[in-house]
């Protein structure tokens, strides 16, 4: 009632004094229409205030009076054809009342002086309140406090084109939509030498909810084709809304929210494409309302994000919101979360679930200020690093939950800034738990940004470089410049384990003491294994203190929506597109490969090596028959890949299942007690991976590290490169080769060659296995601190003493050789509980030996030859000494004796030979070959001593 007398108090007052103004009849007609019509639309309009309803009146009226002046005054109004455009010249060379038509409504708008404009605009930026640190370029949507006054800031990147001087400055000029003139008028002279020009306006009362446009004059549009400026006349036009900030708004109620896939028939999953989504929100939604959704996986990977401009659709009590989510990623089976926003404020996740054929609904839950999706939409998302990195990096799930707990102090701590509070000053040292690879740097550029730390740069150091003296006049040059130029910075170290060696104590306690200060702002991040850092937070306890377990990181393996994605973006690198069924096939081998385990611990790597190796050879050879045959042969054919060009076995990959794995091994000649040790101790590993697989709790089977005796050319070379791969294909190393080596490669001739040698084969090794051949001759046993082989051992010692450090340490020796070292150093001995014996080959497993290498290069050994080969090697293992290499010696046996006989002796006839001639080793070849091998002394020769020095 009080509203509706309002009402008619300002419409009496308004019809009683302005029929006066003038006294031409068809004015008066004018003002009666404009009276009629603006109450009508007054008492529709549901505007949220009174004051709001009356100062649009205000406005309108405004711009009526202004309209009924200029059609009075102006009589002698003149014609611009061009733009369609009227009005006439000023002082300051623009039209001073001209009129454009946009979208049924006159706008009196000012014209530039010179169509062509004398700057160019390179780029606009317009956003709210001073105060705000963030903004998107060319941002159409401007938030609000309702409460507050309204600052826009405009921001211009300019460059001059004409040489006129003076010059006629840019003209700003913004509107409201539907009202007439402008809310403001401002002219601005512009440095011609500048590039970026910015200017501010504040208005507490007449920028109310609405659609916006900014005029801007003398200017011409330099921007891409995706620029957001029109042209209105000869203006640059940019359009945006001013909106309420959704906290200041009544959050709607949804009613019920379903889920589709347009025009998917067979499958649900497999393809990417559009998403519909339909919401029932309860009662009457006003225009100011602005929704948008994200879309995320169970990776909390964004799939895809939707802003949505569309009409709100009332039927009955509700009202519908309808949009659609196009994703660039292949819709996989699994759950989703929908974060439901209004006006900037997360309101509502819609959680669903697809599979293979059908969408399964699941609830619908209010957000909360502190809960997880509520902080990652409100201020994750607002951060570039983190829609450009965080978002997007594989195997980050755990890290994006690690984010966005910790982003609430952030969000405080800026809040206090802004109010002018101050704030306890802290540094912040992150830990970084995983394998070593490429995105753990990516990730330790975006701590600054993501948590505000103030830090400009990041130096990646490796800690082997901090100990390895090249000043022998200052050989801690390295660690004290570091340490001298961190401020400001983060300082990425990898490979600290380094520091606990005998040289990196000292570099240590320098980086302690850089810790200790607290009056600059620095932050380190250590890249390690779990066991790595609780190893050197045993070794040095004050550490843990300015590590937090809030802050510690821990990277994940992929999931299969990682796998997939990183396979479609080695694809889309170079420059393949997927058709629809393409995609489809993609999806359903992958699926399949990841559910047999196939694909359970693939990394980048392996990725890569299967695109480059296995993938794209066959894509470009049907690719090739497919386009030369098509009578199109455009770009597309050329980029597009279908469902025929893939071929996509994944068995071939280089990383294949564990019982594909165990098949060399089972499969060689000899060596049963270690088959036995090894496929117990394999089998207990695979079991405690399927049971955490599946969240049941784990034992602590480790460490790894084996002691291999036996006699030269007994298996235990080849047996590490198989147990690399099946360590491999379990997830306990990250890539699985072998990396062999020996005294002679470590210990150097001056002091610290020594540590660097062997600091340079554990960075070599990480992921892989370290096969220490002769590991006897790095021991000393008089405990002499001269012999440079202790060093390695010291070195080494921090990496066996790592719970799960990445990598296999095997020793390999002389069975009684090994067991006098790892009698004299107890703690040694304690890091290999794995000891496997080799024991030499027996007559008839050297035989079978020789005969599968024969059989490999298709020769043939008749009955006869048989025979002679078995007894000449029964004669050479019943004489053999300690030279005798079993499978080495074989092997020599036949490449160096028995095929040179056999090329010597069909030499003498080559042009009457057949293929069966040249297949079949006779007898003599064996005699003859074998004559030196077997004449061997039974004498001893003496071994290299331990102790023995390079």
């Amino acid at each position: 009632m009080f509203l509706a007398c309002m009402r008619l108090s300002r419409f009496v007052q308004i019809t009683l004094v302005l029929p006066f103004v003038k006294g031409d009849l068809a004015y008066r007609f004018l003002l009666f229409h404009f009276y009629i019509k603006t109450y009508s639309a007054m008492t529709k309009k549901k505007d949220t205030t009174i004051d709001e309803k009356l100062n649009d009146l205000d406005e309108q009226i405004k711009a009526f009076l202004d309209d009924i002046e200029d059609w009075k005054t102006n009589s002698d109004t003149t014609a611009c054809e061009e733009t369609g455009i009227s009005g006439l010249d000023d002082n300051f060379g623009y039209v001073r009342e001209s009129r454009y038509v946009d979208k049924g409504v006159t706008y009196f708008i000012p014209v530039n002086p010179k169509p062509e404009g004398e700057y160019k605009l390179e780029e606009l930026v317009v956003f709210a309140n001073e105060e705000d640190t963030y903004h998107e370029r060319r941002k159409n949507k401007l938030y609000f406090k309702s409460d507050t006054k309204k600052v826009l800031r405009i921001t211009m990147w300019i460059r001059k084109v004409t040489g006129n001087d003076p010059s006629n400055g840019v003209l700003f000029s913004l509107y409201r939509e539907g009202c007439r003139v402008p809310v403001f008028k401002r002219l601005e002279q512009i440095d011609p030498d500048g590039f970026e020009y910015s200017f501010t306006y504040e208005d507490t009362g007449k920028l109310l909810p609405g659609r916006y446009f900014l005029l801007i004059g003398n200017m011409e549009n330099d921007l891409e084709a995706k620029s957001p400026l029109e042209i209105m006349g000869t203006q640059l036009c940019y359009r945006f809304r001013i909106l309420t900030e959704g906290t200041y708004l009544p959050k709607p109620k949804v009613r019920r929210v379903s889920v589709s896939r347009p025009d998917v028939q067979e499958t649900v999953c497999g393809t990417s494409g559009k998403l519909d989504i339909k919401v029932a929100l309860k009662g009457y939604i006003e225009d100011t309302y602005d929704f948008c959704a994200y879309c995320y996986n169970t990776d909390h990977q964004l799939i895809g994000k939707v802003e949505t401009d569309a009409k709100l659709i009332s039927k009955g009590s509700n009202t519908w919101l309808k949009f659609s989510l196009e994703s660039a990623y292949i819709w996989v089976a699994g759950d989703y979360s929908l974060v439901f926003v209004y006006n900037e404020e997360p309101a509502y996740v819609f959680s669903f679930h697809l599979s293979s054929q059908a969408f399964v609904q699941c609830e619908v839950r209010e957000l909360q200020p502190d809960s997880f999706h509520y902080l990652m939409v409100k201020y994750c998302e607002k951060k570039v690093v983190w829609q450009g990195r965080i978002c997007k990096l594989p195997g980050m799930r755990n890290i994006r939950e690690r984010f966005v707990s910790l982003i609430e102090e952030t969000v405080f701590d800026e809040l206090c800034r802004r109010k002018g509070v101050e704030i306890t000053k802290r540094n912040k040292h992150f830990v970084m738990i995983g394998a070593e690879s490429s995105i753990q740097p990516k990730v330790a550029t975006c701590l600054s940004s993501m948590f505000s730390l103030g830090n400009i740069q990041m130096d990646e150091v490796d800690a082997t470089s901090l100990i390895t003296s090249k000043n022998s006049l200052n050989p801690y040059e390295e660690v004290n410049t570091l340490m001298s130029n961190r401020l400001d910075s983060t300082i990425f170290l990898k490979q600290f384990s380094a520091l606990l060696s005998p040289n990196g104590l000292p570099v240590l306690r320098k980086i302690t003491n850089a810790l200790n200060d607290q009056e600059h702002s620095w932050s380190l991040v250590l890249c390690g294994t779990e066991s790595e850092v609780e190893q050197l937070f045993e070794a040095v306890p004050e550490w843990r203190a300015y590590f937090p377990e809030e802050y510690w990181l821990e990277f994940g393996n992929y999931s299969f929506s990682d796998v997939l994605y990183r396979l479609i973006y080695q694809l889309e690198k170079r420059k393949y597109k997927l058709s629809p069924d393409a995609e489809l096939r993609l999806y359903h081998a992958t699926k399949q490969s990841w559910d047999n385990g196939k694909l359970m611990h693939w990394g980048e790597k392996e990725i890569i090596d299967f695109v480059e190796s296995t993938l794209l050879p066959v894509v470009r050879k049907r690719m090739m028959k497919r386009v030369l045959k098509s009578a199109s042969q455009d770009i597309q054919a050329l980029q597009t890949l279908y469902a025929d060009d893939l071929e996509l076995s994944f068995d071939g990959s280089r990383m294949n299942s564990f019982e594909e794995n165990m098949k060399p091994l089972l499969a060689m000649v000899g060596l049963k007690e270690v088959k036995e040790r090894l496929t117990e101790h394999f089998n207990l590993s695979c079991l405690q991976k399927m049971r955490q697989q599946v969240g049941l709790p784990v034992g602590d089977i480790g460490p790894y590290h084996m002691i291999f005796t036996g006699n030269p050319g007994t298996g235990k070379t080849t047996v590490a490169k198989l147990i690399g791969k099946i360590y491999h294909s379990l997830g306990i190393l990250s890539k699985g080769d072998v990396v062999v080596t020996d005294r002679s490669h470590i210990v150097g001739q001056y002091l610290g060659d020594t540590e660097k040698n062997m600091l340079d084969i554990l960075e070599k090794s990480r992921g892989n296995v370290l096969f220490i051949d002769e590991a006897y001759t790095l021991y000393c046993r008089k405990d002499d601190r001269s012999d440079y082989g202790l060093r390695a051992i010291e070195v080494l010692l921090p990496v066996l003493a790592q719970k799960n450090p990445d990598m296999l340490v095997i020793m390999a020796g002389y069975e009684k050789e090994m067991e006098l070292m790892m009698s004299g150093n107890q703690g040694l001995a304690g890091r290999f509980p794995h000891k496997l014996h080799f024991s030499d080959y027996t007559v008839d497993e050297l035989f079978q030996i020789g005969q599968n290498l024969l059989d490999k290069g298709e020769y043939w050994l008749p009955e006869a030859t048989e025979d002679i080969f078995r007894r000449l090697i029964a004669e050479a293992v019943a004489n053999k000494n300690a030279l005798f290499s079993n499978a080495r010696w074989v092997e020599q046996v036949i490449t160096t004796g028995i095929l040179p006989a056999m090329a010597k002796r069909l030499m003498r006839n080559c042009d009457t030979l057949s293929k069966e001639m040249l297949r079949t080793i006779e007898p003599s070849d064996v005699e003859e070959g074998m004559f030196r091998f077997i004449n061997v002394l039974a004498d001893k020769p003496q071994r290299n001593p331990i102790g023995f020095r390079a």
